[in-house]
């Protein structure tokens, strides 16, 4: 099956030809190189289905080889001015992908909701403003996500990604679990030193009472001699 640029339909977005090289537009960085425009863009993901859908290719190719045929396709079948490298093309999917993978959450969190009279268009505006606060960036890659979300090789890479991000909260929380059950047994050992402690304390106490009143009209002279140092130590260490 073969995805070229000029199958996809000329989809109507915010964008149609403006610079779109940065899902944002509050970036302060100076850019690299001519920035990537809309029809770009759509070739670039013309190239990363034709070769990710690739039946004989597919996964076993390596990643540079993968990069390679999908610059190969781009300038193939370009039909604009573009010198783009593969790095560049590399970088530019890279952004892409975390882009609208980001959008693609927020609308299927929006559409979850399934908030009644609610048309599409209005859970894509709920989204983008979504975007917008978790982000602190406007979402400019319509465009992208219109062409991939329906795309069964996208939709596959989500899914991983959904994963991997799953998997690794779970971990986290696993961590985070195990830290709080440290943090508890060091504060039940603190608990116990501490009860140990007034034990300890409570037993010296009495045994002093029970020194101090002694009757030592029973005692000959050396046990009263010893029995009077006694006391004394217990009044010095009182002091």
């Amino acid at each position: 099956m073969d995805f070229q640029y000029s199958d996809f339909p000329n989809f109507s977005t915010q964008e149609t030809g403006e610079n779109v090289d940065e899902a944002t537009q509050t970036s302060t960085k100076k850019p690299r190189g001519p920035s990537f425009n809309v029809d770009e863009d759509r070739l670039l993901i013309s190239a990363w289905l034709n070769i990710g859908l690739d039946p004989i290719q597919g996964n076993e190719q390596k990643y540079h080889t993968f990069w390679e045929r999908i610059t190969e396709y781009y300038h193939k079948y370009k039909v604009i001015e573009s010198d783009r490298s593969q790095q560049m093309l590399n970088q530019r999917w890279g952004k892409i992908q975390k882009y609208v993978n980001k959008f693609s959450g927020c609308f299927a969190s929006r559409t979850a909701r399934n908030e009644s009279g609610k048309t599409e268009q209005d859970k894509i505006a709920d989204a983008k403003r979504m975007f917008e606060v978790q982000e602190k960036t406007r979402f400019t890659l319509d465009h992208a996500w219109i062409l991939l979300r329906h795309q069964p090789k996208w939709i596959q890479i989500v899914q991983e990604l959904d994963s991997k991000t799953i998997a690794s909260r779970e971990e986290r929380e696993r961590d985070e679990r195990k830290i709080e059950i440290m943090k508890e047994k060091v504060e039940i050992d603190k608990e116990k030193l501490r009860v140990r402690k007034i034990e300890a304390e409570t037993k010296k106490f009495e045994t002093e009472m029970r020194i101090m009143s002694m009757d030592t009209s029973t005692m000959n002279e050396e046990e009263r001699i010893y029995h009077s140092k006694l006391k004394m130590k217990i009044l010095q260490d009182g002091t």
